[in-house]
């Protein structure tokens, strides 16, 4: 699917007033703060996330090509996902329907379709980024959980933040807490001294317990690869959710290589 350069899109959606929630900041000492304690108040105040839906522009760039698209979102218990593209002048692009089983992937501007099991293929025909499920979740939603019943490797202070790493196999997982936001504003999945996968978060808008950045970066150095979220609303734990979708009758369907 090819869409139109980012370089307007990007700077209108950077001069977005941007208004990060108020808390109490932490107090940025790991001798004072153990890390147990750090785990449990973010975990205390993180957002329940049970559905959401915003609406924005992903922009992208890879060896291959590189641009950007007005998007809607709508997901649901982080286990389905449809995410509706649109061009300019509010031309139809297309959408992406997946849950944990199957996906569907309709390119409205050449009338084709695609549809099986959920996997990086699929995906990655709409962004040319290699991404699992929860990826394609924490991309969208720039939510990053710390891991349940264990504890970090390492503790320490790291760019005004504290930083807590876990093993994870053969690989290493960062997460950066903001003291301020009481929350995970940077991830990091490393293999050695490889970094597979680098998110950021800012601009962080909304009330305690439910504030969401309105800016996700993801990068992917050994591939050369990136993509950006920007939003210009969201809208957390809504009462309706529609995750519907049509394809029409005269669309050709279409094997992924």
């Amino acid at each position: 699917m090819r869409v139109p350069g980012a370089g307007v899109l990007l700077s209108l959606a950077l001069m977005l007033p941007a208004c990060a929630p108020t808390r109490e900041a932490l107090l940025l000492d790991v001798q004072q703060l153990p890390a147990d304690e750090v785990i449990a108040i973010v975990r205390a105040e993180e957002t329940e996330l049970s559905s959401f839906t915003g609406n924005g522009s992903v922009a992208f760039d890879s060896p291959e090509m590189s641009g950007s698209v007005f998007f809607t979102v709508a997901i649901r218990n982080r286990d389905s996902i449809l995410v509706r593209f649109e061009g300019p002048f509010g031309l139809d692009a297309g959408f992406l329907f997946a849950d944990r089983e199957r996906f569907v992937l309709y390119n409205a501007m050449e009338n084709w379709y695609t549809d099986g099991f959920t996997k990086s293929a699929g995906i990655r025909s709409v962004i040319p980024i290699d991404l699992s499920f929860d990826q394609l979740i924490d991309a969208f939603t720039g939510t990053f959980r710390l891991p349940s019943g264990r504890r970090p490797a390492r503790y320490e202070i790291d760019d005004d933040r504290f930083l807590l790493v876990f093993p994870q196999g053969s690989d290493s997982v960062s997460y950066w807490i903001d003291p301020a936001l009481r929350a995970v504003t940077r991830y990091c999945l490393a293999h050695g001294d490889s970094t597979l996968a680098d998110v950021s978060t800012d601009r962080w808008e909304g009330d305690v317990g439910s504030a969401m950045p309105h800016h996700i970066t993801m990068n992917f150095p050994l591939t050369s690869r990136g993509v950006s979220v920007f939003y210009s609303s969201v809208t957390v734990n809504p009462t309706v959710v529609s995750l519907s979708y049509s394809i029409p009758a005269r669309a050709r369907r279409h094997t992924l290589q």
